[in-house]
This record gives structure tokens, sequence and C-alpha cells, in this order.
């Protein structure tokens, strides 16, 4: 087994507590832990707010392995004392998140040569933005020849935040461009890609700054793009900030209404691209909301905007829509099915986070409900989306949308079984379905991964794909303690826990070598390593009997137990043989898992 050292660089992320206007709840979004009272306003998902500071203390509930990852996150994200200012001269909305290259603006920025930019441009289209494509390819290089133009004549002819799109395209574009093997190798321009990307990062918010007037949807657009660099870039708190801004221009321009104002004759593609905008600000917000432990911004209750169609961009023109009379492959189609897939991973999260201490019974009602949901959407894709086609008769954009969506739809299965994983049902027939659902989600990411690594293709600003690697790990480490400590054991399952393991750790060390650059307070590797090393504890122990006796007891935590309770000495290898290593079912412990990767930590 390969230990997983935690990066030593790490400081802390904060995070906020809001009214949950969207679930309909004047409550925080993760749920009351058990052994407080309802009213105590300053515990959240199992850990207790500090009044003073707004830190988050460390978990009441759970098990060893969180109170282990927790107390590690004090030491990894220990700041020497000669860095501490700086630390906490971070702005509030990006405190956490990892720090920019240092780039030299000394210089007034120049587009390179339109042989470069127009490689910037396929690489975006072709591979960046495979299903948040809310920009029109037309129009956007008719913006890039009005940039190389005006810059040639010096001559200002296009509007500062059009100029600010180009630059986030090319900024983003730049991330994608990088050898995954040599992060800060050189890439084809001449120069470390991830510093050309800040640059064009920051020449794009110097413009965005000075936008005056009434706002228009290449605002949203702009920040949109923002929002997505930003979190491509490990910047997870402040690209949250950005899309609540983005969100709040979208509501002021109605375009998360069907027939709103702001519709109202408005040109073929104007109308789409405003519904497109839309739903990529929809789409990221679920996922947002998912990774944070957060409320999402999006309200559906107000939204009735259409999907896009499904129309490629070359098809579109502002006075007519060209139809064909063959069938096409659109470009279009999986951007509209990550939309409608993210709908149902919204749902999924809500009744987790709204009926925590929901019996068995509702658990298995939702699960089946939301399963037929996925099932339906399966149905409804495209042949060429639905893995009826070899990915290699794909041309590389389908390829790319195919991956995207295979690896949303295991998220989405995830999400919505993961509750029975831990379920004390004494039927097993009723939850093995579910558990096997589950479990072949997360190999099926975990398989992906590996692809992905000898197809050269795991690149560090795949930050969706490290997160639901992170899932479908954390998944299969919880389901083999399970298994080997005697819960569960009459439901049977075609995965034998050794290979799962042996799968887990081979995954598990591609993940910490390209999230070695991430922020801050992502996580993965601490978390991991604890949940590795104590399943490699129960494989090398005896099965336990499968006894309904130990299943409650394991859930329950004495009163007043936090790390005072434990003498935990860190020696820095992460092992801590002075711990009970009993795995608890605390039925909150995938929320807990959801926002431990962000939470501030009390030093």
């Amino acid at each position: 087994m390969t230990p997983i050292t935690p990066a030593s660089d790490i400081s802390t992320s904060a995070t906020g507590l809001y009214y949950n206007s969207t679930f309909g709840v004047d409550s925080h979004f993760l749920p009351m832990s058990a052994g407080f009272p309802a009213e105590d306003n300053s515990v959240l998902g199992g850990s207790r707010i500090n009044e003073t500071n707004g830190s988050v203390q460390a978990p009441r509930r759970s098990g060893s392995f969180l109170r282990r990852a927790w107390r590690r996150f004090g030491v990894a994200e220990a700041v020497p004392p000669t860095q501490q200012d700086s630390r906490d001269e971070a702005s509030i909305f990006l405190y956490g998140d990892r720090r920019p290259p240092v780039i030299d603006n000394s210089h007034d920025l120049r587009l390179p040569d339109r042989k470069t930019t127009s490689a910037l441009v396929a690489r975006y289209f072709d591979f960046a933005a495979p299903t948040y494509r809310f920009l029109h390819r037309p129009i956007l290089q008719s913006w890039v020849d009005q940039y190389h133009e005006q810059q040639d004549s010096h001559q200002s002819t296009l509007y500062p935040i059009r100029q600010a799109i180009v630059l986030m395209v090319f900024a983003t574009s730049c991330l994608y461009s990088v050898d995954p093997n040599h992060v800060l190798g050189h890439g084809p321009f001449g120069e470390d890609p991830l510093q050309a990307g800040e640059t064009y990062y920051q020449a794009a918010q110097e413009k965005m700054q000075h936008e005056r007037g009434k706002p228009r949807l290449e605002s949203v657009q702009a920040r949109l793009a923002t929002a997505l660099y930003q979190l491509n870039t490990s910047r997870l708190n402040q690209a949250w900030h950005t899309l609540g801004t983005t969100f709040q221009l979208a509501v002021v321009l109605g375009i998360h209404r069907g027939k709103g104002l702001g519709s109202v004759g408005l040109d073929n593609i104007l109308r789409e691209c405003q519904k497109r905008c839309f739903w990529a600000v929809h789409t990221l917000d679920t996922y947002l909301s998912v990774m944070l432990g957060r409320p999402p911004y999006v309200n559906d209750t107000y939204v009735d905007q259409k999907y896009p169609d499904q129309i490629d961009d070359e098809d579109i023109h502002p006075d007519r829509i060209i139809q064909h009379s063959w069938p096409k492959d659109c470009i279009q189609a999986a951007p509209v099915m990550h939309a409608q897939l993210t709908r149902i991973v919204k749902d999924a999260i809500r009744e987790q986070a709204l009926s925590h201490h929901s019996r068995d019974q509702h658990m298995l009602d939702t699960a089946r409900r939301l399963n037929s949901d996925v099932d339906r959407w399966r149905e409804g894709l495209p042949l060429f989306l639905s893995g009826g086609v070899h990915p290699a008769s794909l041309v590389s954009v389908f390829r790319r949308q195919l991956t995207v969506l295979q690896l949303a739809c295991a998220h989405a299965v995830m999400i919505i079984n993961r509750p029975l994983v831990l379920s004390q049902q004494t039927d097993p027939a009723l939850i093995q379905p579910h558990v096997e659902k589950c479990l072949s989600a997360a190999k099926f990411v975990l398989d992906m991964v590996l692809d992905l690594v000898s197809e050269n293709n795991l690149f560090p600003a795949f930050w969706n794909t490290q997160y639901v690697t992170f899932n479908a790990l954390a998944l299969v480490y919880v389901w083999i303690m399970q298994r080997k400590q005697g819960r569960l054991a009459m439901i049977s399952s075609k995965y034998e826990e050794v290979g799962l393991f042996q799968l887990a750790q081979s995954v598990q060390v591609h993940l910490a070598k390209v999230t070695k650059t991430n922020a801050p307070s992502l996580r993965y590797s601490i978390i991991l390593e604890e949940l590795q090393q104590e399943t490699s504890c129960v494989l090398a122990r005896p099965e336990q009997p499968d006894t309904h006796t130990v299943v409650q007891a394991s859930g329950i935590q004495e009163p007043g137990m936090n790390f005072g309770d434990l003498d935990l000495t860190n020696d820095g290898s992460g092992r801590w043989d002075n711990v009970d290593m009993e795995f608890p079912v605390d039925p909150e412990l995938w929320l807990q898992l959801d926002t431990l990767l962000f939470s501030a930590v009390e030093s």
C-alpha cells in the first residue's frame, strides 16, 4: 500500500451559513447533529461553530477517521509565523483558495498571432467546454477577429466586456493545453501555459471591473466563464461568490424566465444564448452546492426557462434556423442532457439534507423514484451519447461529451443510492439493488480515471472529475468496512472486497498526483488516507458477525465527545494506533464528507 502524503502548504477555507430559501427552511443547509438541542444555531453538519471567529470545530458524532482527519487538517494547514500575516490578508471571498501564479503586468497585453488564437478557440470549444456551451462560436470568432483588428489599428471598436470574454476563452484553453505529466512544463505557446492563462485571466478581470451602464448578456457570460476558470484553477470559494454575482445578473436580465421581458424581440442567436447561459449557470450552481454543502442559488420554483434547442451554432442565424432533412448528431445535445441530470442530483441532495432522520422506507422510496428518473434520462440520450457507439468512432468533441455525461451519471447514481450503504434495513433484499447500483457506479468512475490516466488525459483542471473520484473512493472504502465489520453481510455483491480495495489504492495515487497543486482547502488526500488506513485495518482483521446490535451501537457518540477527550499525538505519518478503529454508520456521514473538504479548521 502506498501512503498518500498530504500537502504541507495548506491553509484554511471559510464555510458560510445562509438562509435556505430554496429548500424552504430557515436553517443551516446541513442537519443538526444529535446531542445538541435544535435551537443551538452554532451547529453545522455535526460540527460546532466558534462564535468568536466563525470557524468550524471538529465533528462530534462521526467516527474516529473523521476526528483524526480533522486533527490532521490543523497540523497540515499550520502556517509559519512569517506567512501568517499574508494569509490573514487574503480576501474573505477567496480565503483558503489556491494562490494564483505571479505574473508580470508591467506591459500591456497583446494577443498572440491569429494562428495561435485560432488554436485557442478550437481547444476551448472542442475540449475545454464540452457541456458548458453558453457562447456562440461564430460570434466569438468574430469578436476575436475584431480584437485583432482593433489591436492593429489602435482603435477601440470592440466592447470591453466582449474583450473580456475573448480573454477568458483564451485563459481557459491554456489550462487544457498543458501536458498533464508536466504541470509546470512549457506549452506550445513558448511559455508556461498556466502563466499564460493567468495573464489572460487578470487582463479580463481588469476589463470587467470597468464595465459601466446597463447589464448585458455578455455581462453574465463573462462572469460565468470567470467562475469556471476559478474552479479550474482551484479557487473554489472565489468561484462560488463569482457565481452568485453571475446568477444575480441573470435574474436582472430575466433569462431564468421563458417568457420574461428579456426575451421579447430577440433574434434567434440571442434567444438561444440566453437559454444556454441560464442552464449553464444552473448546472454549475448544482455542483457547487453539492461540493460545498451550501444551498443552491437557483430556486427552481421560479424557473420556467426552456432548455436550449438542440441546434448547432452554424445552423443558427439571427433571422432563421437551418433545418436539416437528415438526422444529425448535435453538439448542443450534451449540455441539455447534463442540465436535466443535475436537476435529479439537486432533488437527491435536497431529500438527504431535509430528511436525514428519515426511516429506511423513506430512503428506499426516494431512491426508487430518483433511480427511475435516471433510467428515463438514459432513455432520452441520443445514440452517440448513450455508449452505444464506441468512443473511438466519435469525433473528439463528442468523445469528450460522452466522458463528461458518463461521469455525471455515475455521480448521480452514487448520490441517490449512497444512504442505503449505511442502512439498517433488516430485509437485505430491499436494499441490495440500490447498493449494487452504487458500487457499480463507483467502480465505473475508478475504471474511467485509470483510462484517462492511460490516455494522458487526466488534467489538473478537471475539478469535477477529481470530486467525483473522491466520492467513488470514499464509497468503496466505506462499503468494504461495512462488509468486513459484519454489517450488510447478507447482501451479495459481484465485487470482491480485496480487488476493489486494490483498484481504489491505484486510483488514489493518481488522484493525489493530479491534485498536488490544488487549493489548500481541497483535502482529498488527508481524508482518503484516513479512510484507506481504516479499510486496511478491517481487511486485516477477522470478519465480524452481522448483528443488529453492532450496527446500532456503532452509530452512537458518547455525549460531549470531542477532540479533548482523545489523546491524539500526530507524528506526521497519519497513523493513530491508539484509537478505536470501529467505523460508524452515522446516517449523516455522507453529508459530513461533502463539507469536510471545505470546512474552516480552528487553529
